[in-house]
């Protein structure tokens, strides 16, 4: 994924609202979207999770998203 140059991957789940992700790539470039892959080191059962946008241009807001888990 093309990154802006002041983003890391990393702010994807640094658990930091000062940070932010954004990519230079249109979602009308992939069709249904971009998505993204985070495997845990270890087993974790999610009960919550914290969606953060940042507040420079509402236009890069997330419209919607889904959230998936597996056992494997």
């Amino acid at each position: 994924v093309d990154a802006d140059p002041d983003s890391e991957l990393s702010y994807l789940t640094d658990n930091n609202e000062t940070t932010k992700y954004l990519t230079n790539i249109s979602t009308t470039s992939f069709g249904d979207g971009i998505w993204f892959k985070y495997e845990s080191v270890s087993p974790a059962l999610l009960t919550s999770y914290t969606l953060t946008s940042s507040n420079d241009n509402p236009n890069n807001d997330p419209k919607s998203w889904v959230l998936q888990g597996s056992n494997d």
